[in-house]
């Protein structure tokens, strides 16, 4: 067992959505215990890691250390919820300065996050790194021999954006993260130009600002641009969506735009009119850290696996299947490794799916799914499947 300590980690339990100076206890790639650090005293076959400064998402991302958001992690700053953008600019400036006399250090960070999200089974890893912009090459060659994938680019500024810039940038394919500061009404032209050709990650720590910016400037809204503007298209992303309203995130999700958030997003998100799985049914995709999420997963699940026991007779087996499915397209939990006759697990990324296995037939994607329900399907095998399913599924940190 490995007990990681001095986290600042984020749950998705209302009650008690962030959890400061906190612990995370690990056995064979398995979160047993996440708990405050105070008067904690370990076994002896324990190894403790401290990664003091560091946040975490163990419940809710496939990335256990997330180095992605925020950036004020680099600065070894503990996160609060509220993030102002002169504090936010100011962060990744100071971090780009403080990190370019420290990038032996640097590259030991990165080199330990990836062994740790590899001993832990994850599959890729997004950083927005304190890089110089002087070379996107350079910063690609870090990671061409890492055995996961690695998305990884400078951090700049609005402020920052020249032609030059965006143009080395989308030709040697290295994407960029961005801060919308007050000048994003002067530049936004300037990246839609290039935004067919490169990958920009935009980070929104203070939405308001900007539209007072614009309707001050142009006369306009924000939403206004969206519509009109060919930024914040198919390629793009949202990395923080703070303080975006339900109209920005409908336009959003016509336009496909991925949106990787934070916990406050969700929670300013689900305390509004819709719900975040309205969103994903309109189209969006919706990312936490460096994988998909879908809230108060394992309590939905569980859910719709309890209704439809009891109805099992009476409903036809592609509609039961069909709601457990989307969820689970839109999801990668946590499921707890177990050899069964039949198996299920969540495949990364979105070609998640069941995986059921059969006397007869191994069924390994969505599409096999159907067929087989279609074709082949027998009451016995989803009975098989909903009973093992509640086991599974059962959330084993005790949040919904």
């Amino acid at each position: 067992m490995k007990a990681y300590t001095g986290l600042t980690v984020f749950t998705n339990d209302p009650r008690y959505p962030l959890i400061e100076d906190a612990y995370i206890l690990v056995d064979d790639g398995q979160i047993i215990e996440v708990e405050k650090k105070e008067g904690i005293v370990f076994p002896e076959d324990v190894a403790i890691e401290d990664l003091d400064g560091c946040v975490a998402f163990p419940l809710l991302s496939n990335s256990y250390i997330d180095l992605s958001v925020p950036l004020k992690v680099w600065l070894s700053e503990s996160f609060r919820g509220d993030a102002i953008l002169e504090n936010y600019k100011s962060a990744v400036l100071n971090g780009r300065e403080y990190w370019l006399n420290e990038i032996e250090r640097l590259n030991e960070v990165i080199e330990n996050t990836i062994e740790r999200l590899l001993s832990l089974g994850m599959g890729n890893a997004t950083f927005a790194l304190p890089f110089t912009i002087d070379d996107p090459s350079e910063v690609l060659s870090r990671f061409e021999s890492y055995p996961i994938k690695v998305i990884a680019g400078p951090v700049i500024t609005t402020e920052e954006v020249e032609e030059d810039i965006l143009k080395s940038f989308s030709e040697n394919d290295c994407p960029l993260f961005i801060v919308l500061d007050e000048t994003f009404y002067e530049k936004h032209r300037l990246l839609s130009h290039y935004e067919a050709t490169g990958t920009f990650y935009y980070i929104i720590p203070d939405f308001s600002r900007l539209e007072e910016v614009f309707i001050k400037t142009e006369g306009r809204r924000v939403i206004e641009i969206f519509r009109e503007s060919n930024i914040f298209t198919g390629n793009s992303v949202i990395v923080h969506g703070w303080g975006l309203t339900d109209i920005e995130l409908d336009v959003l999700a016509v336009r496909n735009v991925l949106v990787i958030k934070t916990p406050r997003f969700e929670l300013l998100v689900h305390g509004g009119t819709l719900s975040l799985s309205e969103y994903i049914g309109r189209g969006m995709n919706v990312h936490l850290g460096t994988g998909p999420f879908s809230p108060n997963i394992f309590k939905e699940i569980e859910s719709t696996l309890l209704f439809y026991r009891h109805t099992l007779r009476s409903t036809a087996p592609l509609k039961i299947l069909q709601e457990l499915i989307i969820k689970l397209v839109f999801s990668e939990g946590l499921v707890p490794k177990k050899e069964t006759n039949i198996s299920k697990r969540l495949m990364k990324g979105f070609e998640a799916s069941f995986a059921v296995a059969t006397p007869a037939k191994k069924i390994k994607n969505l599409e096999e799914l159907v067929l087989f329900l279609m074709e082949d399907f027998r009451e016995e095998t989803l009975r098989l499947t909903i009973n093992e399913g509640e086991e599974i599924w059962k959330n084993p940190f005790g949040h919904s």
